[in-house]
């Protein structure tokens, strides 16, 4: 988190990551939305469907592709010989 007065720039990873919870955050919302102001029955039964599809993917699918996506370009950079370098704590 930045520190008040400070501007935080996030990678283009992090970034996309951001942007795609985000709208499945907004989906989300659009469809309980939806569902709370009452449907016929079938069409609430495919909001609920896809509403937990979006629950789904923010929660899980979206941290998953980028957690391998993290883990990949880590690799890449100790192989390279750029990992970090250790502290002198």
């Amino acid at each position: 988190m930045a520190d008040e007065g400070q501007i935080q720039i996030d990678s283009g990873v992090s970034w996309l990551m951001n942007r795609l919870q985000g709208y499945a955050t907004e989906r989300m919302e659009f469809l309980k939305e939806g569902i709370a102001e009452g449907v016929p029955r079938a069409e609430y039964e495919a909001m609920v469907g896809r509403y937990k599809e979006a629950k789904r993917w923010r929660t899980f699918v979206i941290e998953d592709i980028f957690g391998e996506f993290q883990q990949t370009e880590e690799s890449q950079l100790e192989d390279e010989g750029l990992e970090e370098m250790p502290t002198d704590d």
